[in-house]
């Protein structure tokens, strides 16, 4: 039987965590997002990166390939592929933040004891 305080009222819960079949892990490195008619949050995350040109065609001197510099365009093109896409309200987002947070400075903790690499709560 469960813990209970004197009320009667568990005092603990059992969390239960089910992955769907088509569950996977996507590496992110940006986020858009902005706010619902309703009021709510919407984050769209993405990978971005600069793609490598369609094709390119290169000179031959002397039977070899004549070595050619990086052309990048101008403004260059960035690729944005949006990974996933979440709604959620502005509490839970605050209390995914503040996790989000606290995790990021241990980890930052570990690698670094600088203390100008601890993200600031209030920056947010």
């Amino acid at each position: 039987m469960a813990a209970t305080n004197h009320e009667g009222i568990p005092v603990n819960a059992k969390f239960i965590y089910n992955k769907p079949a088509d569950y996977n892990t996507l590496y992110v490195n940006g986020v858009i997002g902005g706010q619902t008619a309703r009021g709510e949050i919407i984050l769209n995350f993405f990978f971005e990166y600069a793609d490598v040109p369609k094709e390119e065609e290169d000179e031959i001197i002397d039977g070899r390939l004549k070595p050619k510099k990086f052309a990048a365009t101008s403004p260059p093109e960035i690729q944005r592929d949006i990974k996933a896409c979440i709604v959620i309200s502005p509490e839970h987002a605050k209390g995914m933040a503040e996790f989000i947070t606290d995790l990021a400075n241990q980890l930052l903790a570990q690698t670094n004891d600088a203390p100008d690499k601890k993200v600031d709560k209030d920056a947010q």
